[in-house]
């Protein structure tokens, strides 16, 4: 009996989890269309408190999505720059002082 508790708990929870990953790409969806619709035109004040709020969250998270594309293409730059730039010449041995560079000069 126990067995067939957690095997339901386990099972709601997973569909839960589902629900809400769907609830929240249809309010995405949504967002997007709006926006689209106030590219194409649409009178912001055919737009209700809930809709704004749902546009505002929207722009929020693909503000992050740009931002974190962002760093890591400034990253994948910086990589490929340290892999392309020339390593310095090998530094040559001190050379020994010359006698004649050493006798006084007459």
């Amino acid at each position: 009996m126990v067995l067939h508790d957690s095997y339901m708990e386990q099972t709601v929870d997973e569909e839960t989890k589902n629900l809400l990953k769907s609830n929240k790409r249809i309010e995405q969806k949504g967002s997007q269309q709006l926006l689209n619709e106030l590219i194409r035109g649409k009178d912001f004040d055919q737009i209700n408190l809930d809709q704004l709020n749902g546009l505002n969250i929207f722009a929020n998270e693909m503000l992050k999505k740009l931002q974190k594309r962002d760093r890591e293409l400034n990253d994948e730059q910086q990589r490929v720059q340290i892999l392309s730039c020339p390593s310095p010449p090998p530094q040559l041995p001190a050379q020994p002082p010359h006698d004649n560079d050493s006798a006084p000069l007459s």
